[in-house]
């Protein structure tokens, strides 16, 4: 206040002064100058004490430092310590030494400037943590008095310039694709095109923005043929098939194209990824081919017989598994390729793949794919074989414009249990056994030939007695009737669930004869392949010596082969075991050596356990018959199993010696 009141006196005496002492003012004014600028200068420090006050610089969650006019960090806040870890903890020196040395000068230069200035500068400084990761930060500059102090202000980007380099990265990979790739909003218009879509449609890319694919069509397709294929990709399914579109110089040209939506988070439809490949040329080529038909005939049908020796001459015979299988190419030759095979002891190895276009030169291919299949297999990881083999396709595909869809399926024989990739192959269908209810397994990765990657991702599934497994190529679903219109995979689905209690060749027959039904007169369009698998009943016996120790092992199998049913269900059947098992070993066997004897039986509507000993009988019907309140360690052993299972029973000195039979269905 004082300080105050005398520059307020100063300032009212000084223009006085001025004028009625002209002489004496100019002998005084350096020393009012002087004055002045104590004053200002107490003012200042003030103010620097009451910023060290300041709780918006002290509680701010961004890191915040004072540098004076050397750029040395004369205080820091909280957040600064806490942000910049061991460096911020304990800075010493200049902030550019807090830096990588070869932002160092170019930094220091900046904040010279800021404090020279007296502007507000923004950059950006990557930080080394102690472990080795890069920690980057944006800064603000404030100055607080020019060439004095300066405040900077900073901003973890981290996570920020992880995902700008990760959108650059994918960014680069699409533009320079040789395919053409568009991205749709959720309207279905264009938001996006690489130099590809721009070199084949012939439309600069500021012309493509914001409209409908449809506007590039040739006027060849009535508007329900581009309704169809969105009301098939708006539903959540792939579609693929071939497109005739115009130029602006009115030119046409043949599109062979794949359509697939793309989810959110919230596994909501947000966008639509197209790609194709311009087939014109091919196209034409075919066209030679179907007018000099009769000149190459013998040369086609050589080719279809050499294509059909890729198929398996017949299919394995399985002990617990049904296998049925047929193809079905649109021409000579096919761009559909499937193979089975026992890869090693217990596994089976199924791949089904679909060359894009078809001819001679799907066909060819299917050689290198079938030789890379054979090469590559690998029934632990599928997703890994699929990864090498685009890798090594991947520059024949972009070359001649071609993709594959493939799917690779291991399956372990004894436990039931499915590993399977899938490169953007219609999803296999599965049909529970026990309700005839349906379940997908969907494509893991895009096809072969479209994106530069060895990651293909594998997923899980295991299937119990009863449930049916159906591969199949989109010739199928894609099948047309006259009225233009697709068989469809609902279609499909629901043909499977009315008829899955049929024999397997059956159930083959009646999908066929659906699908030629529904094509009526229309031209066979695309090869047709189908596979179809079924779990059959499955019983296991396994003998274990009478000791606690073997307890895990017996209790862990038979919870891995019950896993088809639902993991609460494998975890009931375990702990029934547990119980049964602990009790025959601590009260039948009472210390004494021997051999345990354990039967599963696997059906559609339940599982059957028995437990075999020649130890002495129990009295059944004299144990106790208190149920526990909850299944817990401590309870009764016997009331545990009588909660969880069905049915429970136990027959002393049968021909197998003392049987504990216990059965427990799927419905309850």
């Amino acid at each position: 206040m004082l300080l105050a009141l005398l520059q307020g006196v100063l300032l009212l005496i000084f223009p006085a002064l001025l004028i009625k002492a002209g002489t004496i003012i100019a002998l005084e004014t350096p020393l009012l100058l002087i004055v002045f600028y104590l004053l200002a200068c107490r003012k200042e420090e003030k103010s620097d004490q009451s910023y060290r006050q300041d709780h918006h610089f002290a509680l701010s969650p961004d890191p915040k430092c004072i540098l004076d006019e050397q750029g040395k960090i004369i205080f820091t806040n909280s957040a600064f310590k806490t942000t910049l870890g061991k460096k911020g903890a304990a800075p010493s020196g200049t902030f550019c030494m807090i830096l990588e040395e070869k932002e160092r000068e170019e930094v220091r230069i900046l904040i010279r400037k800021a404090l020279y200035t007296g502007n507000t500068i923004e950059f950006q400084t990557a930080i080394k943590g102690s472990e080795g990761e890069t920690r980057w930060m944006l800064w603000n500059t404030l100055t607080l008095k020019t060439g004095r102090l300066i405040e900077l202000s900073g901003r973890n980007i981290t996570f920020l310039k992880q995902q700008e380099e990760k959108l650059r990265i994918s960014y680069a990979a699409m533009e320079s694709a040789a395919s053409g790739i568009s991205l749709l909003n959720r309207e279905g218009r264009i938001i996006w095109v690489n130099s590809s879509f721009c070199r084949i449609s012939g439309y600069p890319r500021e012309d493509l923005l914001g409209k409908a694919p449809g506007f590039l069509g040739s006027d060849l397709r009535e508007e329900s043929f581009y309704q169809e294929i969105w009301d098939t990709v708006s539903t959540g399914l792939i579609w693929s098939g071939e497109v005739v579109n115009r130029r602006p110089n009115g030119s046409l040209y043949t599109l062979e194209e794949t359509i697939a939506p793309i989810y959110d988070a919230s596994g909501e439809i947000s966008h639509y990824v197209s790609v194709h490949q311009d087939i014109s040329e091919r196209k034409k080529a075919e066209q030679i081919l179907r007018e000099n038909a009769e000149f190459l005939e013998n040369e086609l049908s050589l080719a279809g017989e050499v294509h059909r020796s890729l198929l398996p001459a017949s299919v394995p015979k399985l002990k617990d598994y049904e296998i049925g299988s047929y193809a079905l190419p649109a021409r000579y030759v096919s761009g559909d390729l499937y193979d089975l095979f026992l890869p090693q002891d217990g596994k089976l190895l199924l791949t089904l793949s679909d060359i894009s276009g078809k001819g001679i030169s799907a066909a060819m291919l299917s050689f290198s794919v079938k030789t890379l299949i054979r090469v590559f297999c690998d029934p632990e990881e599928p997703g890994k074989m699929l990864g090498r083999m685009n890798k090594i396709l991947l520059p024949e595909l972009t070359n001649s414009g071609l993709f594959i869809t493939l799917l690779a399926l291991s399956l372990d024989l004894e436990e039931g249990i499915i590993k399977y990739s899938s490169a953007g192959h219609p999803p296999a269908i599965v049909i529970r056994g026990e309700a005839g209810e349906s379940y997908l397994l969907p494509a893991t990765a895009p096809p072969l030939g479209v994106v530069d990657t060895d990651n293909f991702e594998d997923k899980e599934y295991v299937l119990s007695p009863g449930d049916i497994l159906i591969l199949y190529s989109d010739g199928i679903t894609e099948t047309r009737n006259p009225d233009w219109q697709f068989f469809g995979l609902n279609r499909l689905i629901s043909l499977a669930e009315e008829n899955f209690r049929l024999d397997l060749p059956q159930l083959i027959d009646r999908i066929l004869e659906e699908v030629t039904k529904f094509r009526g007169e229309a031209t066979f369009f695309d090869d047709l392949s189908l596979i179809i698998l079924k779990a059959k009943n499955r019983l296991y016996d396994f003998t274990y010596l009478a000791d606690l120790t073997k307890l895990e092992e017996a209790c862990s199998k038979v919870k891995t082969l019950c896993r088809g049913y639902g993991e609460e269900f494998a975890f009931h059947m375990e702990l029934i075991t547990s119980e049964l098992l602990t009790n025959i070993i601590q009260h039948g066997f009472a210390g004494d050596k021997g051999e345990l004897r354990l039967r599963l039986s696997l059906e559609p509507e339940a599982a059957t356990l028995d437990l075999f000993d020649r130890t002495k009988p129990f009295n059944y019907p004299s144990l106790p018959k208190k149920d526990p309140e909850i299944l817990s360690e401590g309870s009764y052993g016997l009331g545990i199993v009588r909660k969880l299972c069905s049915e429970l029973s136990y027959t002393p000195g049968g021909p197998e010696g003392n049987n504990w039979h216990v059965i427990k269905r799927r419905t309850e």
